[in-house]
């Protein structure tokens, strides 16, 4: 089965992606902004956004293989 087919990959990808997101926003918030009517909201959904697109590309390209894909080592000791 393709690792893009379980559903559980997108869950925890989507997961993953909105943590990212929400950690960035509050990344860009926190650097130096002295109030909530300074912020550059469009800049912080950019930067966020961005985060959130590497968080979805790097679940896609480094999921950990499922069980069924690990093949066991053989034990060549035993006869």
């Amino acid at each position: 089965m393709s690792k893009f087919a379980s559903k559980q990959f997108w869950v925890d990808t989507f997961d993953r992606a909105v943590a990212t997101v929400a950690q960035a926003s509050i990344a860009v918030l926190t650097a130096g902004v002295t109030g909530l009517l300074t912020v550059e909201w469009v800049e912080i959904a950019s930067i966020a956004g961005l985060a959130g697109l590497v968080s979805v590309l790097t679940s896609v390209a480094f999921r950990v293989p499922t069980p069924e894909a690990i093949i066991e080592p053989v034990d060549f000791t035993r006869p």
